[in-house]
């Protein structure tokens, strides 16, 4: 699935293109967005969107396992402002 989120997709296109069910493509975005690997879009449009939020995943080779780093996005400060205030936004919204 990461490798056809090449630009911001819903979970509909998502399961198209990658011929597997919407409940599973569902549960796998959501496992992703918690893991920190995806960013999920609500702008108040009818689907979510979601984006991929790291720069690369490093896999090294310890002495008994395999060490994984994911590294994430580098974001400018009006970028990190934008997404928190948008994170507001959205909660006021709710309540």
């Amino acid at each position: 699935m990461l490798k056809n989120l090449d630009r911001p997709k819903t979970a509909s296109e998502l399961a198209s293109t990658c011929d597997l069910p919407r409940s599973t493509v569902y549960r796998k975005l959501e496992q992703m967005v918690d893991a920190g690997l995806l960013v999920k879009h609500e702008d108040g449009s009818s689907e979510t969107r979601y984006t991929i939020d790291f720069d690369e995943v490093v896999v090294r080779r310890g002495r008994n396992a395999l060490e994984l780093n994911v590294v994430p996005k580098r974001r400018s400060a009006s970028e990190q402002l934008s997404e928190l205030w948008s994170g507001v936004t959205a909660q006021t919204k709710s309540d």
